[in-house]
């Protein structure tokens, strides 16, 4: 279970009241009012707790790792599908690995 308060022009990867509780910066009364509820709620507070796991899963460092793994084989798999140039054929910054221009 998390409460947290809302940074100003932040987007808060988990939903507020889905995942998390979120109360305004600063804002010391909401803060207390939002931990009184899980205090007598314990629904509410499994409720929290629960969709906040399955939310952390995203941030898990093996799915993570999956997503940039994923990337590189999608730029990898574009990077097969260009042409390739011939030894004979001219870079793009005009100079030749045998030094003539």
């Amino acid at each position: 279970m998390t409460t947290a308060s809302r940074a100003q022009n932040a987007l808060h990867p988990l939903k507020g009241g889905e995942s998390i509780t979120l109360v305004p910066t600063g804002d010391v009364q909401a803060l207390a009012r939002e931990i009184q509820v899980l205090l007598v709620d314990p629904a509410r507070r499994k409720e929290l707790a629960d969709r906040g796991k399955a939310a952390a899963n995203a941030f898990d460092w093996t799915t993570i790792a999956g997503r940039h793994a994923g990337f590189y084989s999608r730029l990898l798999g574009a990077a097969d599908a260009c042409p390739r140039m011939s030894s004979g054929d001219r870079p793009a910054h005009g100079y030749r690995r045998d030094g003539r221009s």
